[in-house]
């Protein structure tokens, strides 16, 4: 099995983990941005952090933080946002849980379940709260990592430089 790749079919690399490349297109009143991922697919939610709007973000998901549903049985899951149509290319059992192989469309992830699940077409449904959203730009000054607030503690948002594609 392919473990933790998830890959962008936009660009020719590969990101380890459950890692998604997009563009910060809006940020809707409740403060949820809209991503649009890079491959053109349909944008996706990502809880509210200090990112701003037109910022380029690696968007990280844990994979027992997708949720795997037989799509036939679930139709207003499927309608829903954050709902990826995908298809199961390998499953392994690892003791107290399944670890699923997923692809939709280019992108492939890696989703956890403690339910074997025997449908090969499913929907992997992502709570916008479980996505992690990391800017892939660097700060304007290396040395202000505070951004304008003067706190002492680190802006969350920035992707540590050892994860950056």
């Amino acid at each position: 099995m392919r473990r933790w790749v998830a890959r962008d079919p936009a660009r020719d690399d590969a990101l380890d983990g459950n890692l998604l490349r997009g563009l910060v297109q809006a940020r809707r009143a409740d403060g949820i941005l809209e991503i649009a991922l890079h491959g053109g697919r349909r944008p996706l939610l990502a809880a509210a952090t200090d990112v701003p709007v037109g910022t380029d973000v690696t968007i990280a998901i844990r994979p027992e933080s997708i949720r795997l549903v037989e799509t036939t049985d679930n139709r207003d899951i499927v309608d829903s946002a954050n709902a990826l149509a995908v298809s199961v290319t390998e499953v392994s059992f690892l003791g107290d849980h399944y670890e699923y192989g997923v692809a939709a469309g280019g992108i492939e992830l890696i989703a956890q379940s403690r339910d074997h699940i025997s449908a090969l077409v499913l929907t992997a449904v992502i709570e916008p709260s479980a996505c992690a959203v990391f800017s892939n730009t660097p700060p304007a000054n290396p040395d202000d990592r505070h951004g304008d607030s003067g706190a002492d503690a680190p802006v969350s948002n920035a992707m540590p430089a050892a994860m950056r594609p």
